[in-house]
């Protein structure tokens, strides 16, 4: 179920779906959704140190970016998102391998852009999403530690975003 403060479900005894619409009305959502959101934008830990998530934060990920979280979910245990980052600038983006059979490989800025048909025609044409399944992956995958680091040279770098 949805992530409640300790203190709330002790005093409402209670993890009803339906009490988050009241719960939310009244207190806002930053303040309740917070520890997700946190879970997508912290910096990533060194690969020795284990995240975990729980399943009431895997539930409201799944609350908020529904069919998208499901596809970002396997693409990260997938091994599907790979960090390129360039030497000495330190610039990075992340390429993302698609689900299709072809499997696409899209780069991605997690917050900002990716080059797939649905973050042009979910996100921004029909604003239907908050960003896609790519995006997602990304995030998670940064946020988990679970990607494959790819260095190149900041001249590599500019070479592969100039083909966006």
């Amino acid at each position: 179920m949805l992530l409640m403060q300790p203190q709330l479900q002790s005093q409402c005894g209670c993890r009803n779906p339906m009490f988050l619409h009241v719960l939310v009305a009244i207190m806002g959502v930053a303040c309740f959704l917070k520890p997700c959101f946190k879970l997508l934008t912290h910096d990533p830990r060194p690969s020795y140190f284990h995240v975990t998530v729980n399943d009431d934060q895997l539930w409201t990920l799944h609350f908020l970016f529904g069919k998208n979280f499901e596809g970002a979910t396997r693409i990260v245990d997938q091994r599907g998102v790979s960090k390129i980052s360039a030497h000495p600038s330190g610039r990075f983006i992340f390429q993302v391998t698609g689900e299709s059979r072809r499997k696409d490989q899209y780069l991605c800025f997690p917050e900002n852009f990716c080059a797939c048909y649905s973050f042009f025609y979910d996100v921004v044409n029909r604003g239907e999403q908050l960003c896609c399944k790519h995006q997602l992956a990304a995030r998670l995958a940064a946020s988990l530690g679970s990607y494959v680091e790819v260095k190149v040279s900041d001249e590599e770098l500019a070479v592969l975003l100039s083909k966006v």
